[in-house]
């Protein structure tokens, strides 16, 4: 066992999360994936970033558009799989996809 001395901060080797402003502007500018709405906030996926842990935000790459209604509903329902489901959305697929599709990168 290593003993580290009183006073030294251990450093965690935390996976990098991406970060691209860039595109979630460009997926802000997208119509809602569930009605079709403009004017939506971008949601990070909560179950689809491996890297992501406990209290840490996915990474940019795994955002989809939602409007203001379907994007507090789905943080009300608790469960976002089933959610996006019911609305005929696969929201790995669709953030893999406009990650792919986005010229911002």
């Amino acid at each position: 066992i290593m003993m580290i001395p009183k006073g030294v901060k251990q450093k965690r080797n935390r996976p990098k999360r991406t970060s691209n402003k860039k595109h979630l502007e460009w997926v802000a500018t997208l119509p809602c994936c569930i009605c079709g709405k403009f004017g939506v906030q971008v949601h990070h996926l909560l179950r689809a970033d491996p890297k992501r842990g406990m209290s840490r935000r996915s990474s940019d790459e795994f955002t989809i558009p939602l409007c203001y209604k379907h994007h507090q509903e789905l943080h009300l329902n608790g469960n976002e799989n089933f959610y996006l489901a019911t609305h005929n959305v696969d929201g790995k697929e669709l953030a893999e996809k406009l990650w792919r599709s986005s010229n911002v990168r």
